[in-house]
């Protein structure tokens, strides 16, 4: 007789991706060279998930929101999402200001452009170091993919979903990984 099986998963991608972010900065810690793309990797994650969040609230607080959903940039569903549940959002100071900041670095890598002009560096030195010389003058991307940026951002994308869920109250604590169950006969 062939067994029975069903399994049953909540899938919270938003915890997914925030989960791997945080392993890439781990992973920074331990391999110290080079690390800038692993930084980079880290925030553009965090970028996903905060705008996967807001996507997981968005459906359980609006019945049509596929039929929108892709019309609104992150900061539009954030402002829908904030008036449906009575929060006040204020840009001009973190965790959300940071969260802006975020985003202007993910557009900037998501619709990369060349500088129409080559990057150019200037500066006065009384001890010439040659690892300093030689190392690549970095593009505003570049300069933003830093470990303190890659974990300003994660500690603050949790901070603001935890204020979306405190107040929406809905769904699993964001940042927490989705449960799965499962049961066997036959």
């Amino acid at each position: 007789m062939p067994t029975k099986v069903k399994k049953e998963r909540d899938y919270r991608p938003h915890a997914e991706v925030l989960f791997s972010a945080r392993m890439l900065i781990k992973m920074g810690e331990v391999h110290r060279e080079n690390c800038s793309h692993l930084w980079l990797a880290s925030l553009v994650l965090t970028a996903f998930a905060f705008e996967g969040y807001l996507n997981y609230l968005g459906r359980r607080l609006f019945r049509t929101w596929e039929d929108f959903e892709r019309k609104l940039n992150w900061d539009m569903k954030a402002s829908l999402i904030a008036d449906r549940i009575d929060l006040t959002l204020d840009r001009g100071k973190p965790p959300l200001q940071t969260i802006c900041e975020l985003f202007h670095f993910r557009n900037n890598v998501a619709h990369l452009k060349p500088p129409l002009k080559p990057l150019v560096e200037e500066y006065e030195t009384d001890n010439l170091d040659l690892s300093t010389f030689y190392r690549p003058i970095e593009s505003k991307v570049e300069k933003f993919c830093t470990e303190a940026n890659a974990k300003l951002c994660i500690e603050d994308v949790q901070k603001m979903m935890s204020i979306f869920y405190e107040h929406a109250k809905i769904g699993g604590e964001p940042t927490i990984l989705g449960s799965q169950s499962g049961t066997a006969s036959g």
